[in-house]
């Protein structure tokens, strides 16, 4: 299980602290917490404070086919659920107010940063309100980045099936669905100039891309920034998927469902670990 960490940015200045969000959400009543996300539905299943953080799991149920049991020496049979039940898979997160950082488990099949973001969107006013998820990276990697003055080459790759529709707010979906329409599995991009392409639209632009809707850790296989501290210095190429803060925590092989307090107890153990370090 890999464990990753974003800094929660408010969209606007009037937009509530997310522990508000977060609480107002989990007060609601269960049905009353889901949201529609494709395939699955997800919603906040658990809250609750402990000492000064906020701890929670996120639940998805699949709305597909269902999976079946099996066993070494059995043929695979149904799983038998009620009508009103579904398949689920969960992810937990912590986050702490004070830092405004959120630790997040990583469930390839479960809720995603994505998804959990676009869940506790709310309006107000008659405007519309979130949060971004800012990936943290290693803090010598925030180093380098902050010390490079000249971009001049982006590149980044998508998963085609791993991608939501939200790359039609890059305004590259017509290649997203030509490369759908023929099976391509992969649409790389590449923005590149000698004399540096301009900080800021190229800032402005990779924001974009951490709000393609769905499955975006997955889609977005490749993300590399070359660039130099100023025209005459050496260029470098920072890979800012490889540089993200991320922990590795073995999974019980037995396959069976790991307890939110288990993945819980893991995720307090990385944060108590970056707050010494990482989170500055």
């Amino acid at each position: 299980m890999k464990i990753f960490a974003y800094k929660v940015v408010p969209d606007h200045e009037d937009t509530r602290p997310f522990e508000e969000t977060l609480a107002e959400c989990a007060a609601r009543p269960l049905p009353e917490r889901l949201t529609d996300h494709g395939s699955v539905r997800l919603r906040l299943e658990d809250f609750r404070r402990r000492n000064r953080l906020l701890e929670m799991n996120f639940v998805s149920l699949r709305l597909g086919s269902a999976p079946v049991r099996v066993a070494e020496d059995r043929p695979a049979a149904e799983i038998t659920i009620d009508d009103d039940e579904f398949f689920g898979e969960e992810t937990a997160c912590l986050y702490d107010p004070a830092s405004r950082y959120l630790v997040i488990q990583y469930n390839h099949y479960g809720p995603r940063s994505s998804s959990i973001r676009e869940t506790l969107r709310y309006g107000e006013n008659g405007v519309r309100h979130g949060y971004e998820f800012v990936p943290k990276l290693h803090p010598t990697s925030e180093a380098r980045i902050r010390s490079l003055a000249l971009v001049s080459r982006v590149e980044v790759a998508f998963a085609i099936p791993d991608l939501g529709n939200g790359g039609k707010d890059l305004s590259v979906g017509e290649s997203i669905d030509l490369a759908r329409a023929h099976g391509a599995q992969r649409l790389d991009i590449v923005l590149s100039s000698r004399t540096g392409l301009v900080i800021g639209p190229i800032t402005n632009w990779l924001v974009k891309l951490r709000r393609l809707g769905g499955q975006e850790d997955a889609a977005i296989q490749k993300l590399t920034v070359r660039a130099s501290e100023d025209e005459e210095g050496p260029r470098e190429t920072i890979d800012l998927l490889a540089d993200r803060l991320c922990k590795d925590w073995p999974l019980p092989p037995t396959g069976r469902r790991v307890p939110w307090e288990t993945r819980m107890q893991v995720l307090r153990q990385a944060h108590q670990e970056w707050c010494q370090k990482e989170f500055r």
